[in-house]
């Protein structure tokens, strides 16, 4: 089983300038790097998938992947401070969309020739449906 899932995947521009903050607690740099990745990320989306193998109704394995894409053309920093060990960036970022334009219309066309496929999981664990039987009545 699969399932194919886009969160935030906003209308497309070639450029979106986004607002964003990161932390960190090693140093300045790395709250910069974790600000940009969260710029591309809110610019972007994120495109998740995931893949379950289920067998005589048991989990046997379930992996989540996400994946961002986009990169930073400019950015500047509008606040840089320090509390305590963390380090914290307020910055503004202009993220190319270019690359994800293209890999998204390509996932249409997949999913268009998958006729849009769906999955749905229903839990039937018999003590779960006794349980919500016997409460309504």
């Amino acid at each position: 089983m699969a399932a194919i899932a886009f969160w935030a995947l906003p209308t497309l521009a070639e450029d979106r300038t986004v607002v964003v903050s990161g932390s960190n607690d090693s140093s300045l740099e790395d709250a910069v790097r974790q600000a940009q990745r969260l710029a591309v990320e809110k610019a972007v989306g994120v495109f998740v998938q995931s893949k379950t193998k289920v067998e005589n109704f048991a989990l046997v394995k379930d992996n989540v992947f996400s994946r961002s894409e986009g990169y930073i053309k400019r950015f500047k920093a509008l606040e840089r401070k320090q509390s305590g060990k963390i380090f914290l960036v307020k910055i503004e970022a202009t993220v190319c969309l270019d690359k994800i334009k293209d890999d998204l219309i390509a996932m249409k066309i997949l999913l268009d020739s998958m006729e849009r496929p769906k999955l749905m999981v229903i839990d039937f664990a018999p003590e779960r449906v006794t349980a919500a039987l016997s409460s309504h009545g």
